[in-house]
């Protein structure tokens, strides 16, 4: 993608120049094709039935909210490049998400949950439904909407201003060798953080040494920003399944502008429906990762407060921390407070880290 964004800018351009020239277009299409909608309803192929009529309205806003989520993350992307980052001299914590990342976050949480919920109730037919059809088609919109202001806003957001590749958000060579560290030790069979992180818990000694050889385990890697276990389980994935949502949903509010094939429309449901499907087992396993084991409850309540504290970056996100220090020295003037130096990976893990 870096490659040939950069080859369309020219020799000396980057991606993120091609990016910034690409989404404003973008965004002019979408505003043009929902200003079409708005002319769709006197079309004399347009049915003129109360429902039809709902769908129309709201795959105009639907549109329109998709360029909002655009515009949105190029204000964020200009308003992060702007933004002083690192360790703040004297704190104990540092930002993990700042706060337009956790309202993207909250929008798609509320987004998917109203989306399939009613997605659910419309597609089951054995579900108890005690809603009208309306009032279900304006609360499925609503989710879709809360979700591509999100979306939108936070892959821009990515795209202009390089984060994905800053803080390695997609996999590389060493994220499946680090994953399976990381899986193995909520398990509770390598290092001694103990089942689940509860250290508590643990399996009997001779069976975790024994496993450790196995696999030649030689400590936990220092990690970056994001869990080995994210970048190669959870962020790809839901890469793949809201793109399937958002593309099959987007060409289904389309055809209330313009009339497509019913084939095409067909196979929109299709791949939506099945998309649903993947986004409920994405969640239950988004869910299960932050509440039940311990070592990751610190990046639940970074959801929330947007910090983590100093100590759990230094015994975890080692990798991360370095990178802290080195934009604390060019965004901070002064000395940066570093309260202990990083460690090394430990055989045993070193606890549980909070």
């Amino acid at each position: 993608m870096r490659r040939l964004t950069g080859r369309l800018h020219g020799a000396g351009g980057t991606s993120r120049d091609a990016v910034r020239a690409i989404v404003p277009a973008a965004t002019l299409f979408l505003l043009l094709v929902a200003g079409r909608s708005g002319a769709a309803a006197a079309e004399p192929w347009a049915p003129q039935s109360t429902l039809f009529q709902l769908n129309f309205r709201w795959a105009s806003i639907t549109l329109l909210v998709t360029a909002a989520g655009i515009a949105l993350g190029l204000f964020g992307g200009a308003f992060y490049r702007r933004r002083q980052r690192g360790i703040r001299p004297g704190s104990a914590e540092v930002e993990r998400h700042s706060p337009g990342h956790r309202l993207s976050h909250w929008l798609n949480a509320l987004g998917f949950l109203l989306a399939m919920g009613s997605g659910a109730l419309l597609i089951v037919s054995w579900l108890p439904n005690p809603f009208a059809l309306p009032l279900l088609y304006t609360l499925h919109y609503v989710g879709a909407a809360f979700i591509l202001l999100g979306l939108g806003g936070t892959a821009v957001h990515a795209l202009t201003t390089g984060v994905s590749s800053r803080h390695r958000l997609l996999p590389d060579r060493e994220t499946l060798r680090d994953a399976g560290i990381e899986l193995l030790a909520y398990a509770g069979l390598v290092g001694d953080r103990g089942i689940l992180g509860f250290p508590g818990l643990q399996w009997p000694a001779g069976w975790r040494r024994g496993m450790e050889r196995a696999v030649g385990f030689q400590g936990f890697p220092a990690e970056g920003k994001y869990l080995a276990t994210q970048r190669l389980l959870s962020y790809p994935l839901w890469v793949l399944v809201s793109l399937a949502v958002v593309a099959t949903g987007l060409l289904k509010a389309v055809r209330y502008a313009y009339p497509l094939p019913g084939g095409v429309i067909l196979w929109a449901t299709r791949i939506h429906d099945w998309a649903f499907v993947g986004t409920i087992v994405m969640l239950f396993v988004h869910v299960a990762a932050v509440v039940l084991v311990r070592t990751n409850w610190p990046l639940l309540r970074s959801m929330f407060t947007g910090r983590v504290s100093l100590a759990y970056v230094q015994a975890v996100h080692g990798r991360w921390y370095q990178e802290l220090l080195r934009e604390s020295a060019g965004s901070w003037a002064g000395p940066t407070a570093e309260p202990h130096p990083s460690p090394e990976p430990s055989p045993g893990g070193g606890g549980t880290p909070q």
